[in-house]
């Protein structure tokens, strides 16, 4: 996740460049990465923006159109959070994971 966060020159591709796998996705035409536990193949809805200068953001909407997850993080029909073990972005350099603390990742550069 942060090596694929690096700003990277539209000429090249991030997947390749940081040595993951690409996988065709069954319902979009964009590939999807083989060493993702879970896949959301979504189609776009709408995008918002909020401003244009320096960390200003936009919030993407998309519907998913089709899932994938790895066979073995099911648990009674539910994703197993522990195999998953699932990080967020929270503001800045500050990450959490539901089974532990927040903490703080510097962005490559």
């Amino acid at each position: 996740m942060n090596d694929c966060a690096i700003e990277f020159s539209p000429d090249i591709d991030e997947i390749v460049e940081v040595g993951l796998t690409k996988e065709p996705s069954l319902k979009v035409k964009v590939p999807r990465i083989k060493e993702s536990l879970v896949h959301l193949e979504c189609e776009l809805e709408q995008v918002l923006h909020f401003g244009d200068k320096p960390g200003a953001g936009s919030l993407v909407i998309g519907k998913v159109v089709h899932v994938h997850v790895v066979d073995d993080l099911f648990d009674k029909g539910r994703i197993d959070t522990a195999k998953l073990h699932p990080i967020g972005r929270m503001a800045g350099n500050i990450f959490t994971d539901p089974l532990a603390k927040t903490f703080e990742m510097e962005r490559k550069t």
